[in-house]
């Protein structure tokens, strides 16, 4: 029986990770979403039709592509075949578009994104996301006037366990803008989209990308309590870090938050595979309810409540150990 999401608040696990600032916010495409970003189905098709209408691929072939039920894999093959045909200027508009001009428009009423901007402004999470947007930055920029650093691992490994982090946007498979400023920044290539620099970080063991990212990953999951948030339970950046777990005794809790609709996903053969994986890895799963308000309220109310919780117990004092006097005791 999967639990309420606020059991998770009531966790001593969690409540001293927050009071050692051990939390990390794992954040998924789900948090984007609210603000007109795509999730990884969205986006896969929005490059299929990019490519039909760049004439990168046929009609049959996007249908091919779009019967492959794979969202990542479909990416990576249309991202492989963007850069064989030189069309990475036009690609890099459009995920200019979908990640940086829409949501532009819209996260500065975010309630999703004011939490997240509170947690960021009082370091009381190290903040992670597999999103290549830089919203979370933009809302700290426009609403606070700070400039907040950030870190990529497979290209610039820096220890989780470091105070400066809770300082910085963890983006875990690479970063796009789409300020003028960072153009040349900010380019498909250094993202995590194509099969090739999806191998150099995550299946060639030779390159420094992928010692990098593996180095990073197991420093995260032995330093910090691991909350992913708006992720589907089928999302296989989950699998992966959790099949992938760095066999270690100080391997810290993860627990993933999910909609009631994708607990009932469970009953699938996938889902049984996926709670296999989480009973040996010390993996809980929680949910919340969208059945009166709708998901995507819902998912703003679990941002809020969750973000409170975290800032409040934050704000406690350690309690007090008394340590009693051995010649006090009776041993009888």
């Amino acid at each position: 029986m999967l639990e309420d999401y606020k059991s998770l608040f009531k966790e001593v696990e969690f409540k001293d990770a927050i009071k050692a600032k051990k939390v990390c916010l794992f954040l998924g495409s789900g948090v984007g979403f609210n603000i007109g970003m795509p999730d990884w189905q969205g986006l896969a098709t929005r490059i299929t039709k990019f490519c039909l209408h760049q004439k990168i691929i046929t009609r049959s072939e996007k249908l091919n592509l779009l019967s492959l039920n794979k969202p990542i894999k479909i990416i990576s093959i249309c991202a492989d075949k963007i850069k064989n045909k030189n069309k990475e200027q036009e690609f890099n508009n459009l995920l200019k578009e979908l990640f940086y001009e829409k949501p532009l428009k819209n996260f500065k009423n975010s309630k999703i994104y004011n939490c997240l901007n509170k947690l960021y402004k009082e370091k009381a999470v190290l903040i992670l996301q597999t999103n290549y947007d830089v919203m979370i930055e933009k809302f700290q920029s426009e609403k606070e006037g700070l400039n907040r650093n950030f870190y990529i691992p497979y290209i610039n490994m820096e220890n989780p366990s470091q105070n400066n982090m809770l300082d910085s946007i963890i983006y875990l498979h690479g970063r796009f803008s789409g300020d003028e400023k960072e153009k040349k920044k900010s380019s498909y290539e250094q993202l995590v989209l194509s099969k090739e620099q999806y191998n150099r970080v995550y299946i060639l063991e030779n390159t420094d990308e992928y010692n990098r990212q593996k180095q990073f990953i197991k420093d995260l999951l032995k330093e910090f309590y691991i909350v992913f948030l708006g992720y589907s339970l089928s999302d296989e950046e989950i699998l992966q870090i959790i099949a992938n777990k760095p066999n270690t005794e100080n391997f810290k809790q993860i627990s993933v938050i999910v909609d009631n609709c994708e607990a009932k996903v469970l009953e699938n053969e996938f889902n049984k595979n996926y709670l296999d994986i989480a009973s040996n890895h010390k993996i809980k799963t929680y949910v919340y309810d969208t059945d009166s308000t709708g998901i995507e309220q819902s998912f703003e109310e679990v941002i809020e409540n969750l973000t409170d919780t975290i800032l409040n117990i934050s704000k406690e004092k350690p309690a007090l150990i008394r340590y009693t006097n051995p010649e006090e005791v009776d041993f009888g």
